[in-house]
């Protein structure tokens, strides 16, 4: 799935406890974006060798033009079927995708 294309409008949602700042490179000033109130949490040790019994928790179901931000350990617990959500300090993939 693939939130948004050029022409369309992209929602982002926080899902975490803090308050984050984007910056697009080659562009002046950031945007910050609250906290929804809902906190996405994993219950399980995702990093482990073998996560076993690893649940996420407040983690809505995708939504067409919708990116979700998370913590990397909600990130980890999700993947690789949500394709959906964000973490700081992850790589936001480019849309449309770029052939390899």
């Amino acid at each position: 799935m693939n939130p948004s294309t050029e022409s369309e409008t992209m929602k982002i949602i926080n899902l975490t406890q803090f308050a984050l700042k984007l910056r697009c490179s080659g562009r002046a000033g950031s945007v910050e974006i609250p906290p929804s109130g809902a906190v996405a949490h994993v219950v399980g040790d995702p990093w482990a060798d073998v996560p076993l019994n690893v649940e996420t928790f407040n983690l809505p179901e995708p939504t067409p033009g919708t990116w979700f931000l998370v913590t990397n350990t909600v990130n980890r617990a999700a993947r690789p079927e949500r394709t959906d959500l964000l973490c700081p300090g992850a790589w936001i993939p480019l849309w449309p995708p770029r052939p390899e």
